[in-house]
């Protein structure tokens, strides 16, 4: 999926929305959030063809609409990128319950698994 993304797309910058992480299992899960200082940490990219490329990323995410018992669902969201401007994005939303899922407080998927690993842990 990673070099279908690199040919499909161009890279924007790194972002925030305003969303909890949590570890699922080997991978991550995201929820909205409204609690301040609640950031989920990724990257934007645009593109190439939209409709394509979101068909091929929906077969690979499994995803459904919100509400149908899916693992996830794609939404539009407002993200904020580094340098503070604020655009409307696409994004994956974990559609499953997450108690006792292992929270990543710090939001990034990726600086979590390279400090622990991505083990899930019971909480």
């Amino acid at each position: 999926m990673q070099a279908f993304l690199a040919r499909s797309a161009r890279f924007v910058d790194a972002a925030v929305f305003p969303g909890r992480l949590f570890l699922v299992a080997h991978y991550p899960g995201a929820v909205p959030s409204s609690t301040p200082g609640e950031l989920v940490r990724g990257d934007v990219y645009r593109l190439h063809d939209p409709a394509a490329v979101l068909a091929a990323l929906d077969a690979y995410e499994e995803c459904g609409p919100e509400g149908s018992g899916s693992e996830y669902y794609r939404q539009e969201a407002v993200v904020t990128l580094r340098s503070g401007r604020r655009l409307d994005a696409w994004i994956y939303l974990y559609g499953r319950p997450t108690r006792g899922l292992r929270p990543i407080p710090e939001g990034d998927y990726l600086e979590h698994v390279a400090r622990f690993g991505a083990r899930p842990v019971e909480v």
